[in-house]
């Protein structure tokens, strides 16, 4: 590395100046050659009469010709392709070249991906990358700038510390600037603007509107002497880029420099880009992605005391102290957590913004992926958005892989229950599972396995991971070190609470490690979300301690809901029909499965294991701008539950037969104990089971052998139900204790009708959906409170006794 002493500086008018016009066929079509040759004259006309008598004319296409005075201009016609390279290839030109202070490219842009490296790597051959130059890109401004190809002038810029890049456009005639740097970003001041930023939201209109004319205020910096491997930043620091990617150049000095400047980086990148040498650009920049792998330094002494000192302050908090003393410690490890946050990131004081580094690497590949004449201004230049300090104010997070919003409300903040930081962003310790318990069927350790139901696995041992402490960044970091939370659980990974949006990478890399890889990364953001809601209704609701920690899980799970996308697959399985072309985020797709709950299409939604189903029901609730009413939702807590008992009477008929079913039924309705009969009585007594029957189905009924109210632990003990589906179903608290208590008669009802469902040869949906499409059931499904006890009589009168088996 090198910093070059202040160039000097020759007017624009005194310039040697070098014009390499573009002379191929395809500027013969919309008089690009006819406007190429005005430009020069327009430009030419603000030089001195020497500088113009030494300017010359360096036509090129397939080959280039030999350079000719100003005079000799219009003489020029379009023939032959596209290589730029030529100019190189050339010996007048290449030495006329070099020895200009500054010179133009002049082009209608495109070409091969090949032909762009070759040209690119030429320039530097020739040490053409420390002289200033101007590209100006010739075509119609259709679309938008970003479909724009400028493919040859690229080369150029992405080395030349002083270059401006125009495109001019054929229709209107309007010269553009599309970017700039070094001296020539004194064209923006001229105008008062800053630079452009391009992307695909970017008009034309966006973009400063310059006159060639401007050029004449402007001071040119003469050549920098550079060899091959060496580039010039607008800064007028001077790198290696081979020692740069060889890691050669590490020292902080050199990298804060880098980062310092947004045009520093990009310089990089694009001249690698253009050299094809993306892989190395983005092995070198991916350390600064990640803070746990900083190229930079190992552990300073400071830092070393900052940790020492964590580790202590904790060690005596967890030991019990008095009130006094905890204020003393919170306060030491605040100051040792600040040193960690100022430390542990690569330029953290320089530049907080990662996600500028990220978008380049997303640029380059992208770019450097293609091998054919693709060479849009949006994926060869992307542009790194201005800095804005008010924005992006919060340090750097401390775990890898995982940016820092620039909204406050795509994370979640608070006080830090360690150091008792305020306002800072807060962190979820995920622990270890108990080793000592395990589900039967889940996914071993190592078996990255796509589940059916992700969303139905957060009451799993295996997934009771959240630990109940919380905690800042910075002390986080620290717990991660020793493996430990505060409450001296095995710590396997920390989750910052900033939003999924743009983390995605680093939550499913986390929750691999937290869930030992046991499931596939599709099925990562539902599975947490299941963890995250169970963790919730774990927590005891009358301990104040966990306010935070309840608010930072909801806050997570409203993200997720939002950002976090719903795999093809389970499109179907959560009851959703979308265009699978579609992104959908998990809440969109959970809550158009419940608008869609009422139709025949339902199934696999009703299906849905019963703690899932509770699951997407919490969700909804937590989303707060989901569409769907309280009511709507209490409605299909209801329906999932007639729903789960028609599955346990299918099970019973299909396992027992219709008699035993029968029987069964009868000893759940009837007030009067029908079992109690001699057995003599019962024995392959084919009357009984008919009598039987009639007392069950038919006109013998009377109110008082009638039970007018059924609860759920009753069914649990006649085998209708199981204890977990009513352990989850109660979860939802008083909104299903109201269904628990005044929904009885309704269940009593709905059994009498289950029971005449008694074809074997239904599924549980078909016995389900003929039971819900009965009329008489109306009220039973729709408003099961308002069903009382002298309904079930009235309701069940008229029911014609099903056929009893023959003798």
């Amino acid at each position: 590395m090198k910093s070059t002493t202040p160039l000097p500086k020759v007017k624009f008018e005194d310039c040697t100046i070098s014009f390499a016009i573009d002379t191929s066929g395809s500027t013969s079509v919309g008089g690009i050659l006819r406007l190429e040759q005005q430009a020069i004259l327009d430009i030419s006309s603000k030089l001195s009469p020497s500088a113009r008598s030494a300017a010359r004319i360096l036509p090129w296409a397939s080959e280039a010709g030999n350079p000719i005075p100003l005079s000799g201009l219009a003489n020029l016609d379009s023939y032959g392709g596209t290589e730029p390279a030529s100019l190189l290839g050339n010996d007048p030109c290449r030495q006329t070249l070099q020895r200009s202070t500054m010179w133009f490219l002049l082009t209608d842009g495109e070409i091969f991906e090949n032909s762009k490296q070759d040209f690119s790597r030429r320039i530097a051959a020739n040490g053409l990358h420390g002289t200033a130059c101007v590209v100006v890109i010739f075509g119609p401004a259709r679309n938008r700038p970003a479909s724009c190809n400028i493919s040859v002038g690229v080369s150029i810029f992405a080395a030349a510390p002083d270059c401006l890049f125009l495109f001019n456009d054929t229709v209107s005639r309007t010269l553009y600037l599309l970017q700039c740097s070094g001296r020539f970003t004194q064209v923006l001041e001229l105008h008062g603007q800053s630079q452009p930023i391009l992307d695909e939201n970017t008009g034309w209109k966006d973009l400063p509107k310059i006159q060639f004319t401007d050029l004449a205020s402007i001071s040119i910096p003469a050549p920098r002497a550079l060899s091959q491997d060496e580039i010039a930043l607008p800064d007028g620091l001077v790198l290696n880029l081979r020692d740069l990617f060889q890691g050669r150049l590490n020292d902080e000095t050199t990298i804060d420099r880098i980062f310092k400047d947004d045009d520093n980086l990009k310089s990089i990148m694009l001249t690698a880009q253009t050299r094809g040498d993306a892989d190395a650009f983005r092995q070198w920049l991916q350390p600064f992605t990640d803070p746990s792998s900083s190229p930079l330094r190992p552990q300073t002494d400071l830092e070393r005391k900052a940790m020492d000192s964590i580790r202590r302050i904790l060690q005596e908090m967890n030991s019990g102290v008095t009130q006094e003393r905890m204020l003393e410690l919170q306060d030491e490890l605040r100051q040792s957590s600040n040193v960690i946050s100022s430390y542990s990131s690569p330029a953290a004081n320089q530049n907080v913004d990662e996600r500028r580094y990220r978008s380049s690497v997303a640029a380059i590949t992208r770019s450097s992926d293609s091998t054919s004449r693709g060479g849009s201004l949006n994926s060869i230049m992307p542009s790194m958005p201005q800095s804005n300090p008010q924005r992006f104010n919060r340090p750097p997070l401390l775990t890898p892989g995982f940016k820092a919003p620039a909204a406050s409300e795509a994370m979640f903040l608070g006080k830090c229950e360690l150091c008792e930081n305020d306002d800072t962003n807060l962190v979820l310790l995920l622990r270890a599972p108990p080793s000592e318990h395990s589900t039967p069927g889940f996914p071993p350790p190592g078996a990255a396995m796509p589940l059916t139901y992700p969303l139905a696995v957060g009451n799993f041992p295996e997934t009771d991971i959240v630990s109940s402490s919380i905690c800042c960044d910075a002390c986080s970091y620290h717990l991660a070190q020793e493996g430990e939370t505060p409450l001296e659980e095995t710590l396997s990974c920390v989750i910052p609470l900033v939003t999924y949006a743009i983390n995605a990478p680093a939550y499913k890399k986390q929750l691999k490690i937290g869930l030992q890889n046991r499931l596939s990364e599709d099925d990562l953001p539902q599975a947490f979300l299941a963890i995250l809601i169970n963790t919730l209704q774990r927590l005891p609701s009358n301990k104040g301690t966990h306010m935070l920690l309840r608010n930072a899980i909801r806050w997570s799970c409203k993200d997720l809901l939002s950002n976090a996308g719903c795999p093809e697959d389970q499109l179907s399985i959560l009851g959703t029909q979308m265009s699978a072309n579609k992104v959908i985020s998990l809440k969109d797709a959970i809550e158009t499965g419940f608008k869609r709950a009422h139709l025949p299409e339902a199934e696999d939604l009703f299906q849905y294991p019963l703690p899932g189903f509770v699951v997407m029901i919490f969700a909804l609730q937590y989303a707060q701008d989901a569409r769907l009413h309280p009511f709507h939702l209490r409605n299909q807590v209801w329906q999932r539950l007639l729903y789960q008992i028609t599955q346990h009477y299918h099970d019973y008929l299909s396992s027992h037969g219709q008699t035993l079913a029968y029987y069964k039924m009868a000893e759940i309705l009837l007030e009067k104990d029908v079992t109690v009969q001699d057995k003599a009585t019962r024995k392959n007594s084919l009357k009984s089971l008919r009598d039987l029957g009639k007392s069950l189905f038919g006109d013998r009924l009377s109110p008082s052998d009638m039970k007018t109210s059924i609860d759920l632990d009753f069914l649990v003990a006649n085998h209708m139900l199981a204890q977990g589906d009513v352990v989850a179903l109660r979860a939802f608290g008083n909104s299903f204790q109201i269904l628990e208590q005044k929904a009885t008669s309704a269940l009593c009802i709905f059994l009498h009708f289950l029971a005449r469902q008694s074809d074997s040869n239904l599924s549980p949906w078909q016995r389900f959906q003929a039971l819900r499409g009965n009329k008489d059931l109306d009220g039973v499904f729709k408003d099961p409170v308002k069903i009382s006890s002298k309904h079930v009589a009235e309701s069940v009168k008229n029911l014609s006794p099903p056929l009893v088996p023959a003798t």
